[in-house]
């Protein structure tokens, strides 16, 4: 039993324990690594540590962020819980906490490359912040800057079609934009795959969201 469960199970019979968060537990209670428990602390009094997660880590690094906020939590559901509203997962707890930023430095220095940069540059741009786990919300990001990351596609489709009237729905762009953004993770071992809610690129051209009108 791993010492975060047993804290949730402490909790719900100890006054002290719910008044303390994860974090905060070993400042009154000593883990008994042999018997597998909680035990209230006599004297030297200790300081917890919660290990740094990167934001990459999708689930893994929101419940981080909880741990050092959240008092008393018996179960996960109380992670998830915020002024009395239930939300549907940690992120989303995060976010009612103000725990989370909100990404806007990293969109707008993206807008801002766009007047000089190509639309390849920002792909390696939106690359590099991904795989240095810098960004708390990827799909967020993409969403917002999206238009510029696949602002060259189209081209690139009607000169490899040799058709300059060839026209792609929106969504074609954008999965084509993610193929390229793709590429450029997996010379890094990494993949969109990594990062919670980030749209992954279907590779099938035959796919119906790939429809191009001529």
């Amino acid at each position: 039993m791993s010492m975060f469960l047993e804290l949730m199970k402490l909790n719900k019979t100890d006054t002290k324990a719910r008044e303390l968060t994860y974090s905060d537990a070993p400042s009154a209670f000593l883990w008994d690594k042999y018997a597998k428990v909680w035990k209230s602390r006599q004297k030297n009094h200790s300081i917890g540590r919660v290990y740094y997660v990167p934001p990459g880590c999708g689930d893994n690094y929101y419940l981080r962020c909880l741990l050092i906020v959240v008092r008393g939590a018996t179960c996960f559901e109380d992670y998830m819980k915020h002024n009395n509203v239930q939300y549907a997962s940690f992120c989303e707890a995060c976010y009612a906490r103000g725990l989370l930023g909100d990404d806007r430095e990293y969109i707008d220095g993206i807008f801002e490359a766009s007047q000089w940069a190509s639309p390849r540059a920002l792909r390696s741009l939106f690359v590099s912040l991904l795989s240095a786990d810098t960004l708390a919300r990827p799909s967020e990001v993409w969403s917002k800057t999206c238009e510029y990351l696949s602002e060259d596609i189209l081209h690139k489709q009607r000169r490899t079609f040799q058709n300059p009237d060839l026209q792609l729905s929106e969504s074609a762009i954008q999965n084509l934009a993610r193929i390229e953004i793709e590429k450029l993770l997996k010379q890094q071992s990494k993949s969109l795959c990594d990062y919670e809610s980030m749209p992954f690129p279907d590779n099938d051209v035959r796919n119906v969201s790939l429809v191009i009108y001529y």
